[in-house]
């Protein structure tokens, strides 16, 4: 079953000559698929905590039997082998893992021809484990790849900084030119509009990040070689590199910019995917090399973000390009991915980027969502950090459709839809009502819109690092959430370079993200197919300079109130609205929406049996009329409905009843 897909919608560039990749008709012909497994031979367990006090725990590895009777029943039951810890022991954080139950977590090697992981699952554990999941493991598709010689470009003029590629760079900088003309019929194609960007340069003006301030990278590695990547790599100082010594006791050896989990090993090896969500974030700014970053510095050493690398997708040594079976990439397994985004939190990082996703709804990992809770909770937590606590954030998917699509779709972190250059959500995002924001994601052809250059570059999907080829230092296209969200995480990065101290936390940051929108009605843009993405793309387009305003705590919006002129029910919905009362335009974020087949109050409202939809509010006018549908109810059936309007300050009204 396809379980995995990192989310990169052709997952990498698609080159000049390659035309299976343009869209007809909006219908895309995938040239990605994900090639995940259920492994049989493994299977994910949390221990029940009076077993983990029996056995020896400092242990990273177990062999059978473990001198535990009722562990060794089990495991013999189901045929195990030998066990091995998730999160590697470390005196140095053991503490905090061991608080989180992280210590409990084991991958169990199976015996195939005595059991498999899908059967095991199914057998009972005696009160053995609290937990038990079949590993899966994850591959990117294969791709093509579209490079850009940068050899001769030269600065623009008006750019900010020396940067070359900069003025291709339209997530950063749209001015509305790229992908526009006439065609053959005279009719005239709008693929890009001025301000269809970040609005990165405003921020730039006020912070353009901080070495202080940590991303960790879950993603295929990064390349520390690349020219306009050396300067912003995290390093671990506490590491001396290829002495084959855990010298700092974080349960890693020789991790100098981070580690390698799909290897075992300290050395990370360069992956396309990995290298351009790296550059996007935070390549060298002001270098006169290739692109900017976001977060990417001012030119001065001692300026912009640090990338540490957990690498979760490596080149497959063995690909066979005549093999259509045959992965050029391979990834690792959910259990490794765990590891990765402790390893994070443990090591400094206080924003966890995160370009990767299952590929079907629905799908969950116990195990990665108590790492994920770890980082928000963990992050940040040493002396000197500029936060406390940490975000995670998430590429939305790349299926074009709804649906719950984890990990993306947890309620704590912050997810990622994407547009194209006009604003437009791009073709293959991922839309649904717990969506956060949305940010450039790129697209490559859809019909006459977003066309390729006179050089069959696929200029309007998004351009950033790949690793060094002969010697030199490479540039590319690529589009997908996952190009998005690492947009979103060099914005986090540069509020946190802003406001970092021993006084900002979490959900300082979260509150200046979602408060980082552009003024514009992102439902109005998005308007076409039936008004299929309306609430469904987040509360607006990211806007780095929005993100660093400051926010006025003490304002606490009115209680809105429903317009009965604007009620009226039919048999399988109801129809509800209200008149926006903003206080002053922008301060006014959403509303929420809650509805219930049985009573409830402001003391229940957030129950798990009270449904909300969440509305956007940016680009609202004061007075303007607000209505939404609600679809799909039982006949005959009386509802409840309460309203509440949120401020930018996060401060929510009252709700109306």
């Amino acid at each position: 079953m396809n379980r995995f897909l990192p989310l990169a919608a052709t997952i990498v560039l698609i080159c000049a000559s390659c035309s299976d990749n343009d869209i007809v008709g909006g219908e895309s012909r995938d040239v990605v698929s994900a090639v995940p497994t259920d492994a049989s031979d493994r299977l994910n367990v949390k221990l029940s905590e009076d077993i983990v006090l029996s056995i020896d725990n400092t242990k990273n590895t177990l062999t059978v039997p473990t001198g535990n009777s009722r562990l060794d029943d089990y495991l013999g039951l189901i045929g195990a082998t030998s066990m091995k810890r998730v999160f590697a022991y470390s005196e140095r954080f053991e503490k905090s893992m061991s608080e989180d139950g992280l210590n409990r977590w084991y991958t169990v090697c199976i015996d195939t021809c005595r059991s498999n992981a899908t059967r095991a699952v199914m057998l009972p554990s005696g009160g053995v484990t609290d937990v038990a999941e079949p590993v899966h493991r994850a591959s990117l598709g294969n791709y093509k790849v579209s490079e850009v010689d940068c050899d001769g470009t030269r600065a623009m003029a008006e750019a900010p900084y020396n940067d070359p590629f900069f003025g291709l760079q339209w997530g950063l900088s749209n001015s509305g030119v790229i992908g526009n003309y006439t065609n053959s019929l005279g009719e005239e194609i709008v693929s890009s509009v001025s301000g269809g960007d970040i609005n990165v340069a405003e921020a730039w003006l006020q912070t353009t990040g901080e070495p202080d301030v940590i991303i960790s990278e879950v993603d295929g590695g990064i390349d520390i070689n690349h020219e306009d990547l050396k300067g912003s790599l995290w390093v671990n100082k506490g590491e001396i590199p290829g002495n084959g010594i855990d010298d700092d006791g974080n349960g890693y050896v020789d991790d100098v910019y981070g580690y390698n989990f799909v290897d075992d090993t300290g050395t990370i090896t360069p992956v396309d995917h990995g290298t351009h969500v790296a550059g996007i974030m935070a390549a060298r700014n002001n270098n006169s090399k290739g692109i900017c970053g976001v977060a990417g510095g001012n030119g001065t050493e001692l300026s912009g973000a640090r990338i540490m690398s957990c690498q979760i997708f490596k080149v497959n040594p063995d690909y066979d390009p005549n093999d259509p079976d045959s992965p050029d990439n391979i990834g690792a397994d959910d259990n490794a991915i765990a590891a990765a985004i402790v390893y994070g939190a443990n090591n400094g990082a206080v924003i966890s980027q995160n370009s990767w996703g299952y590929g079907q709804p629905d799908t969950r990992s116990k195990v990665v969502e108590e790492a994920i809770a770890y980082f928000n909770v963990n992050a940040g937590n040493y002396d000197g950090a500029p936060m406390k606590g940490g975000v995670a954030i998430f590429a939305a998917g790349n299926s074009g459709r709804t649906g719950r699509y984890y990990p993306a779709a947890l309620d704590n972190v912050i997810s990622v839809s994407s547009y194209a250059p006009d604003l437009k959500a791009a073709y293959y995002t991922v839309y649904d009502n717990w969506v956060d924001i949305c940010a450039p994601g790129g697209s490559a052809p859809v019909g006459y819109k977003y066309p390729r250059n006179s050089q069959g570059i696929p200029c309007s999907e998004i351009v950033s690092t790949l690793p060094v080829k002969d010697g030199k230092s490479m540039y590319g296209y690529m589009q997908g959430t996952s190009m998005a969200c690492p947009h979103v995480s060099g914005v986090a990065a540069l509020v946190v370079s802003k406001y970092g101290g021993s006084g900002f936390v979490r959900d300082d940051l979260w509150r200046h993200l979602m408060a980082g929108i552009k003024g514009n009605d992102i439902n109005a843009v998005n308007a076409i197919d039936g008004n299929k993405y309306a609430d469904r793309l987040g509360l607006g387009y990211i806007d780095a300079a929005a993100a660093l305003a400051s926010i006025d705590e003490s304002v606490k919006p009115m209680e809105p109130s429903f317009d009965e002129s604007l009620t009226h029910t039919d048999f399988t919905s109801i129809t509800l609205g209200w008149n926006a009362r903003l206080l002053e335009e922008g301060q006014i974020l959403k509303y929420t929406l809650y509805y219930s087949a049985s009573p409830f109050t402001a003391d229940n409202i957030t129950d798990a049996k009270v449904a909300r939809l969440i509305i956007p509010a940016s680009g609202l006018k004061e007075g303007a009329q607000v209505v939404r549908t609600l679809s799909g109810l039982p006949t005959g059936t009386r509802y409840y409905a309460a309203l509440t309007a949120t401020a930018r300050s996060g401060r929510e009204s009252a709700p109306t009843f």
